[in-house]
């Protein structure tokens, strides 16, 4: 398991054991030399020897050898310059880009590209990159934000936050998509509240799984569930439920949707006003136990 610390002395590897090390702490180079800029994702290869990072501003992707430390830009402008565009290694740009996810071979990295409302699409052997589906922030601003299910072109995402690669159909990629009201891009203007969109990775079609678009707490079947403040999606190791860290009027929770079904429940609502589930994952070393990232205690907490 892998732990992002946005303030801190960089990426933190926790054992089976519950020991911890530090992987990296920085941005291209060595341990010796390297300092963050604002983590916001990571992921890991299928063969444990590459440790993908997001940095929000420094709008790229690292990439960390994890026995040596050793770290390069993958993707993005190495001047930190926000914006949006698709391209090689040294012309590609994001804007913000924030939850990871890894294709079973490899090859492919999946970024949600928060500020351009996008999914953007890596190669790891190249660092090419391109959008998949959603606008780029100048054609938010041309077409409005919102939730609209479609192909490519039609198909609008909402402050994308993370992403989850199906286990059981490796094209289907599910995101927390955070939506405007909460916080996140209301600078661009009212729009649809959290929602979680799933995107055919073959053709970028986009659907919702769940979520009505208003904000609230309800559980129910697929749309007739409402969300607030989605912060992390991850999937169960059989592939057949998708957690959900949300916040609903300073409550943290979270949430498990049958992907059979699409029903909506609560697995933990937490009233203590921890500061939002920031982070989950599934780990093979504890029989595939769910863990959550608090942010406001600086905990890592095993649910199940």
């Amino acid at each position: 398991m892998y732990v992002i610390q946005q303030a801190g002395p960089g990426s933190a590897y926790p054992s089976p054991t519950g020991s911890v090390r530090t992987v990296r702490d920085g941005v291209v180079g060595t341990l010796t030399n390297a300092s963050f800029s604002g983590l916001a994702g990571v992921a890991v290869s299928p063969s444990g020897l590459l440790l993908y990072i997001s940095e929000r501003p420094a709008n790229t992707i690292t990439a960390v050898d994890t026995a040596s430390g050793q770290y390069t830009r993958l993707t993005g402008q190495a001047s930190d310059v926000q914006g949006w565009r698709d391209g090689d290694r040294d012309s590609a740009m994001f804007s913000h880009p924030a939850g990871l996810a890894i294709s079973p071979d490899g090859a492919t990295l999946y970024v949600a590209d928060i500020y351009n409302h996008a999914i953007r699409v890596v190669r790891t052997a190249t660092g090419n990159t391109a959008t998949l589906c959603g606008h780029s922030q100048t054609a938010v601003a041309l077409l409005g934000i919102g939730g609209d299910d479609g192909p490519v072109g039609v198909g609008r995402l909402n402050t994308p936050v993370d992403v989850a690669l199906s286990r059981t159909t490796a094209a289907l990629l599910f995101v927390a998509d955070y939506g405007t009201q909460c916080d996140y891009g209301t600078h661009l203007g009212a729009g649809t509240c959290a929602r979680v969109r799933m995107v055919d990775t073959a053709t970028g079609h986009l659907s919702t799984l769940a979520g009505s678009g208003t904000q609230g707490y309800a559980n129910g079947i697929g749309v007739a569930a409402s969300f607030m403040k989605i912060h992390a999606v991850a999937l169960s190791m059989d592939g057949a439920t998708l957690y959900v860290g949300s916040q609903y009027g300073g409550n943290d929770m979270v949430r498990a949707i049958d992907l059979q079904s699409r029903a909506v429940t609560t697995l933990v609502h937490n009233t203590s006003a921890l500061g939002g589930v920031n982070g989950l994952c599934l780990s093979s070393h504890y029989d595939g136990a769910l863990f959550a990232a608090w942010s406001a205690n600086n905990q890592v907490i095993r649910i199940t």
